[in-house]
């Protein structure tokens, strides 16, 4: 809540934020250091453009030797979490999910991409959202 001078009185304004978060999914298993460099650099493009991110990469502190199912669960979890962040508050929240180019051939980005839809998450091809040729890949 801000105050507005009205004159001699102050007045209360309300001022609406919107909080928006966002889980990365995309392609990890096959690819070279299962592809963190980008989905590092698009969470760091998305955090500055506002973004509250959710990096799967960061799961297990970047361990790469567990069963596959517990990477699963871990970005189901990740999702119905951000779901119910969202529910407490949908008029002031924005819920999404950014996908990564190739997504479509990886079996768990699609299971990711078909949660987020059944909660109504809005989608983004993450192409429209980070200028992929501006990433720095550090």
């Amino acid at each position: 809540m801000t105050w507005k001078s009205t004159g001699p009185t102050l007045k209360a304004q309300t001022m609406t934020t919107t909080e928006r978060r966002i889980y990365i999914a995309g392609r990890m298993t096959g690819l070279p250091g299962h592809n963190f460099a980008l989905f590092h650099g698009v969470a760091r493009e998305l955090k500055r453009q506002g973004w509250q991110v959710v990096n799967p990469a960061n799961h297990f502190a970047g361990d790469v030797t567990r069963p596959r199912h517990e990477y699963m669960a871990a970005s189901l979890h990740d999702l119905l979490t951000i779901y119910d962040w969202w529910q407490e508050s949908p008029e002031t929240r924005t819920a999404a999910i950014a996908m990564l180019p190739g997504w479509a051939e990886s079996q768990g980005a699609r299971l990711e991409h078909q949660q987020a839809v059944a909660f109504g998450f809005d989608v983004h091809d993450a192409t429209r959202l980070v200028d992929f040729r501006a990433l720095a890949w550090r």
